[in-house]
């Protein structure tokens, strides 16, 4: 079951370091959003003009935040369940953050909301696993 958990743990964070690196690389590289065929008018009730900033962002905190959570797996640190169960509280902030601002629920916000609880759950599965030893 611990290896299950693990396991589950490190491809949720793949998944949303990979995505959060390619979404916010492109919304750095091409603020107009036309990388990702975003319309700049989606940043109408939002204090940005540009994707620069959210973009630098998503990189930064749900990119790196990804990977160096994955990176306390991988090197077994006793407390990586807090890594684990912090990325999925920035990713759920993160999009809920992001519905309020835009004013719009898309599917993928339900994608990433509902990875960012797994990887809460699987963070306090994690901690129990550390807690049995």
């Amino acid at each position: 079951m611990k290896i299950a958990v693990k396991i589950t743990s490190i491809l949720l964070l793949i998944f949303n370091g990979v995505g959060a690196f390619y979404g916010g690389g492109s919304l750095i590289l091409h603020p107009d959003g036309s990388g990702l065929q975003m319309p700049l008018d989606i940043l109408k009730t939002t204090p940005f003009s540009d994707f620069l900033i959210p973009g630098i962002v998503l990189f930064a905190v749900n990119g790196l935040g990804s990977f160096f959570a994955l990176w306390t797996i991988l090197m077994k640190w006793h407390q990586q369940h807090w890594f684990v169960i912090g990325e999925g509280i920035i990713l759920c902030r993160w999009i809920l953050i992001q519905i309020i601002m835009i004013q719009q629920l898309l599917m993928l916000h339900y994608v990433m909301f509902t990875t960012g609880v797994l990887l809460i759950v699987n963070g306090f599965a994690l901690r129990k696993f550390t807690l049995k030893k």
